[in-house]
């Protein structure tokens, strides 16, 4: 099954409003990829050995990534990523992957 993670960094500026944005407005844009089949949304506030690079994981399940990334839905959620990181100051990594057991 092909994912993709999303990778956040702790933002610099109003946690409270970025995870609030996060929470409200983008994980309902990431909902709407075509074959969207759920996803885990973690926050990262410690990690065992220092402090965590990012502040928010996120791995969503999809039936097709390229369909999923290649749509309008996508489009809209890449935007609103792009606005956010303006806004808050962080950073997005972001990975592809099938799952491997």
């Amino acid at each position: 099954m092909p994912h993709f993670v999303a990778l956040w960094t702790k933002p610099e500026t109003d946690l409270e409003g970025f995870e609030e944005h996060y929470r409200t407005t983008h994980t309902d844009l990431m909902s709407r990829w075509p074959g969207f089949k759920g996803a885990q949304v973690i926050r990262t506030p410690r990690a065992p050995m220092g402090d965590p690079e990012f502040h928010i994981v996120t791995v969503i399940e999809l039936e097709d990534l390229g369909k999923a990334l290649n749509s309008p839905e996508a489009k809209a959620a890449i935007d609103d990523a792009m606005q956010m990181m303006e806004k808050y100051g962080n950073r997005l990594s972001a990975l592809t992957g099938d799952s491997f057991s």
